[in-house]
C-alpha cells in the first residue's frame, strides 16, 4: 500500500486486485480534474487507473504486449492514451476503463503521446524517428499518413500541444 495527498487529504491506495510487479513506479499522471491517477511500473504491461476519491483502482488497462512507456490524459480528462515498447498506442475511455482504439503504424517503440487541445487528435512519437497524427474521430484502420493526406492536414493547420513544455506543432 502507498498513499497520495490530494488537496491536503492523504489517501491510501490499496493494491487488492493490482498485479504485483518487481520494478518501481516509472509512470504517474494526474487527470485534469485531479480525481484520477494513472500509474505503471517499469516492467508493467498494464497500467492501473486509480480513483483518488476512494483510493481504489478503477481499472487495470490490459492491451499492450510489451512494457508501457508513457501515459497522458486528454484535456477534458475523458480519454487516456498509453504508449508501449510494442509499437502501439492505445486510447482508453476513462469512465469505463475500456479501450477505444489501438493505434498501429510505428515500426518500433512508441515513446510518447500528446492530445490536441480539443482532444480529437493524438500525436504519437516513436523511436522509428516518426511522429504520427491520429484523428480519434475516425477508425484507426482507415487513417492515411500518405503524403497527400499530410499535405491536406498541413493546409488545415490545426495546432496540437506537445509535451509539458507546451511546444506548438502545426500540421
Amino acid at each position: 500500500m502507498w498513499s497520495v495527498n490530494v488537496d491536503g487529504v492523504t489517501r491510501n491506495l490499496w493494491r487488492g486486485s493490482v498485479p504485483e510487479q518487481a520494478e518501481p513506479l516509472k509512470i504517474v499522471a494526474l487527470s485534469p480534474d485531479g480525481n484520477l491517477l494513472i500509474t505503471a511500473r517499469g516492467d508493467s504491461l498494464a497500467p492501473t487507473l486509480w480513483d483518488l476519491r476512494t483510493g481504489a483502482p478503477r481499472a487495470v488497462l490490459y492491451g499492450h504486449r510489451e512494457r508501457v512507456l508513457s501515459a497522458v490524459f486528454s484535456p477534458d480528462g475523458g480519454k487516456l492514451a498509453t504508449t508501449s515498447a510494442d509499437g502501439t498506442a492505445h486510447v482508453w475511455d476513462v469512465s469505463t476503463g475500456k479501450e477505444t482504439a489501438a493505434l498501429r503504424g510505428h515500426t518500433g517503440a512508441v515513446i510518447m503521446a500528446a492530445f490536441s487541445p480539443d482532444g480529437r487528435r493524438l500525436v504519437t512519437v516513436g523511436i522509428d524517428d516518426t511522429a504520427r497524427i491520429w484523428d480519434l474521430t475516425e477508425p484507426p484502420e482507415i487513417q492515411d499518413d500518405s503524403l497527400a493526406s499530410l499535405i491536406k492536414q498541413a493546409e488545415a493547420r490545426v495546432p496540437a500541444i506537445l509535451g509539458a513544455n507546451k511546444g506548438l506543432l502545426e500540421y
